[in-house]
């Protein structure tokens, strides 16, 4: 039961717990929602938004990069954490082409 109450005190608890290693830092990116971090444009911006399946379809849409939503590598949450190293890049690549507007 300790273990169990102990791991809803923080997502990074809960890492711990679960696997036994300490959390990383990461600075503004977290551990396990991608993207969810600052990106630069013309000023940095943070970027949340994308927390579920369903806004980064929409993210994927507004951006017009539609093909990103059937990336078998970004498809579900857990694929886009499984794949940060890749996914992250890209998405800094179309925030930084486009202004914050």
């Amino acid at each position: 039961m300790y273990e169990a109450v102990a791991s809803l005190l923080s997502f990074n608890a809960g890492i711990y717990y679960a696997t036994g290693e300490s959390p990383k830092r990461r600075g503004n990116a977290h551990a396990t929602i991608v993207p969810y971090e600052t990106f630069e444009s013309e000023r940095w911006l943070d970027q949340p938004r994308r927390r579920n399946d369903e806004l980064w379809k929409r993210f994927c849409s507004a951006v017009e990069r539609p093909e990103l939503t059937n990336d078998p590598r970004f498809v579900k949450a857990a694929d886009r954490v499984r794949n940060r190293d890749v996914l992250v890049p890209i998405v800094k690549d179309i925030i930084k082409q486009r202004s914050r507007r």
